[in-house]
């Protein structure tokens, strides 16, 4: 009965020392809010997180040529029939939640973009899709 108290107490402690130096790992690099939300708005584009949690990525608002709100019911069929091929990068953070779909248009940097579509279940979706879609609305190419 000793050894099975002294298992249930180690592995109790492994998870909390491995939970906590999560969090302060996502903190330290700056990914709190990206692992929360998904996306996060920026000046110059977004900002989404990588495959697998590796890091994260950026996208430039010329780079995006669509912004689309999905409701739950709405983008389930779709996303398990493969509507959108395996071009689409899914970051579920709420799993039954209405979602945001993002198409972006073809990127010259191949090693970033390498998928065609980012679907995201932010906080608010309908809010941050009508904030995304002013935003490329109001967005102006530099000049070079």
């Amino acid at each position: 009965m000793e050894i099975l108290a002294i298992f249930l107490v180690a592995v109790a402690l492994i998870a909390v020392f491995t939970l906590t130096v999560f969090r302060l790992l996502t903190r330290w690099c700056g990914t709190k809010q990206l692992i929360e939300d998904g996306v996060a708005l920026t000046e110059d584009g977004i900002e989404y997180l990588r495959f697998y949690l590796l890091g994260k990525g950026r996208a430039a608002f010329d780079e995006i040529e669509s912004v689309e709100f999905l409701p739950f019911g709405k983008a389930l069929f779709p996303i398990l029939f493969f509507r959108y091929g395996y071009s689409l990068h899914i970051i579920r953070t709420r799993l039954f939640s209405d979602c945001v779909l993002i198409q972006f248009r073809k990127s010259p940097r191949w090693f970033e973009l390498y998928f065609k579509y980012l679907l995201f279940t932010p906080r608010h979706p309908a809010e941050f899709a009508e904030r995304l879609k002013s935003r490329l609305k109001s967005y102006e190419k530099p000049v070079v």
